[in-house]
């Protein structure tokens, strides 16, 4: 495997870390304001709200973008596994 395609298979592998531990930092103060924050506040204002509906509907897409890294990853690894088993 030549060096410049094992760096960017490194990095593509961890940039696939990265977005799971970002969405996963998301997903515990989102779940905390599922229930319109009553733990941590009494009361939202407007801006607070649209901040969770915002984390509602794009915490599930980000599923699918960690998803496509993935597949990235897969295609050059199964790239480079051909290459070998030439």
């Amino acid at each position: 495997m030549g060096k410049i395609a094992k760096f960017l298979e490194n990095e593509i592998d961890r940039a696939s870390e990265y977005v799971a531990m970002a969405k996963a930092v998301l997903e515990v103060p989102y779940e905390l304001c599922e229930d319109n924050c009553i733990t941590i506040s009494d009361e939202l204002d407007e801006e607070d709200v649209e901040t969770i509906q915002i984390l509602k509907n794009e915490i599930p897409r980000m599923n699918d973008r960690i998803s496509d890294i993935k597949e990235i990853a897969d295609k050059i690894k199964n790239r480079d596994f051909n290459l070998i088993a030439k």
